[in-house]
């Protein structure tokens, strides 16, 4: 992050990720062939621009320029490039509500049939004086194809609790949170290679916890529940997930 200078605290943001998952001995509807390795990687540069707030704590746009890519097997990778937008807006100190947009060039995918997506969200967090926070999310996203039109679409929400759970000093803080999130989609089954559309509808449950080491170094201790129902044949997905991770701040 690079502060531009201005009265406004206006920044140059870059960031990026890479992961990869391993499933064991897990049949997945979207996995046609035999590599169970997924793959998923982003690069972003955003502005973040401030914005005239008379009378409110905080009013800011962000802009951003992305890519994005998703391996799902040795026959199926999804990748794109797009453009999306947010307003953040803090009325209060304690309240944080955003709402934005934006759209992913899916032309140079494999395997999939979308070319294009459209993608939105809106949200919102409120902190309590104890310390604690209440979070509400909302995202969805519609696929469209060259001739066809809507071929797919998508939407879930998550609500969020937690916050400082115990405070050592000199030797580590322990914030945890409690989030639960349920959807539903429409999309094209992967599996059989043809525009058949698959729905299913989703709900998952987990507990995260981070244990702040010192003012760099930070331990994450994931744990989540999710089952996933699909309409053809009333077939369900179970899965237990656990994630452990360890970040290192530079700056």
């Amino acid at each position: 992050r690079w502060d531009l200078g201005t009265p406004s605290a206006d920044a140059l943001v870059l960031s990026g990720s890479l992961t990869a998952t391993e499933r064991f001995f897990t049949e997945d509807l979207s996995v046609p062939g035999s590599d169970k390795t997924f793959v998923h990687g982003n690069a972003a540069i955003t502005w973040d621009k401030g914005l005239p707030n008379s009378g409110i704590d905080s009013l800011r746009l962000l802009l951003s320029a992305f890519t994005v890519t998703d391996r799902f097997d040795s026959d199926i990778q999804e990748t794109g490039i797009g453009l999306g937008g947010r307003f953040l807006v803090r009325p209060t100190v304690e309240t944080t509500l955003f709402a934005g947009g934006g759209y992913i060039d899916l032309s140079a995918s494999q395997g999939i049939f979308a070319d294009s997506r459209v993608f939105y969200e809106a949200g919102g967090s409120y902190r309590f004086r104890n310390g604690q926070a209440l979070g509400l999310r909302f995202v969805g996203s519609n696929d469209f194809a060259s001739g066809s039109g809507e071929i797919g679409r998508s939407y879930s929400g998550e609500v969020r609790y937690g916050g400082l759970l115990m405070n050592v000093p000199d030797l580590f803080a322990w914030s945890h949170q409690i989030a639960f999130s349920a959807g539903h989609s429409d999309i094209p089954d992967l599996s059989v290679g043809i525009g058949t559309n698959i729905k299913s509808d989703f709900w998952r449950i987990a507990s995260e916890s981070d244990f702040q080491l010192t003012e760099a170094q930070k331990i994450s201790v994931d744990l989540a529940y999710r089952e996933t129902t699909f309409a053809i044949a009333n077939r369900d997905r179970k899965s237990f997930e656990m994630l452990m991770s360890y970040t290192l701040t530079l700056n």
